[in-house]
């Protein structure tokens, strides 16, 4: 089974329960958005004491690697269009509605469920009526 990630999911992801996941045979995936906003989210610390433009560099390339073992699907151009009738129709953002896009298009392709994880109440119930099953469950 395969688990979409969006980036509210992600960041609270840890490394102990990617890999019980992991073990529990649950592919990870996620959309080039959910690396961009990584990326940029990162990028956007502010620099204090202790915290260098150096260390947040790696920082990025430790997320770069991490996602190397995450599925990241070919899903670009049928997405935005995706995207942008389902910004319409749940009154979504546009970053909100390119994960929700990607996880429907992900879960077409392989034919297979997808579980679709996010933290955005929103967001979570959008996918819901798009009948993706949310993960963790009963949330």
């Amino acid at each position: 089974m395969s688990v979409y990630w969006d980036t509210s999911a992600i960041l609270t992801l840890s490394a102990a329960v990617y890999a019980k996941l992991r073990e529990g045979g649950r592919q990870f995936t996620l959309s080039h958005l959910t690396e961009l906003e990584l990326t940029s989210a990162v990028a956007r610390v502010p620099v204090r004491r202790g915290t260098t433009r150096r260390k947040l560099e790696r920082a990025v390339r430790a997320i770069h690697r991490s996602l190397e073992k995450m599925s990241l699907p070919k899903v670009l151009e049928p997405l935005f269009a995706s995207a942008r009738r389902l910004a319409a129709a749940h009154r979504l953002g546009g970053g909100d509605s390119l994960h929700l896009a990607a996880a429907l298009l992900v879960q077409e392709r392989i034919e297979e469920t997808v579980e679709f994880a996010s933290f955005d109440r929103i967001l979570r119930a959008a996918a819901a009526d798009r009948d993706l099953v949310l993960f963790p469950r009963g949330t």
